[in-house]
C-alpha cells in the first residue's frame, strides 16, 4: 500500500513501533485523531497502539492525559460520487 509523504517518516521504524514512540510523550497529554474507516491505519491497530503506549505513563505513575477523537465517514464519503 502506498502512503502519501505526510504519513511516512524515513527511518522512523529504526527507533521502535509507534506505541514505543507514543509512550515517550508521557507524562505530557496526548491528542489522537483518527478515522474509524481509515484503510491505512485501521481503528483496531490504533486502539492497540494506544493500549501498548500506556507503558510510558505507567513509568511516571500518572494517568494518560490523552484525548481521543474517533470519527466515522462524513455522509458524502459513505458512497462513491458519480
Amino acid at each position: 500500500m502506498s502512503h502519501c509523504p505526510c504519513n511516512f517518516v524515513p527511518s522512523l521504524a529504526e527507533f521502535g513501533e509507534i506505541s514505543d514512540l507514543v509512550g515517550l510523550t508521557a507524562p505530557r497529554p496526548l491528542f489522537v485523531e483518527v478515522g474509524t474507516h481509515d484503510s491505512i491505519f485501521p481503528i483496531a491497530a490504533v486502539r492497540s497502539s494506544l493500549t501498548k503506549a500506556r507503558w510510558g505513563y505507567d513509568l511516571w505513575n500518572v494517568r494518560p492525559g490523552r484525548s481521543r477523537y474517533f470519527f466515522g465517514p462524513a455522509p458524502d464519503q459513505r458512497r462513491p460520487r458519480l
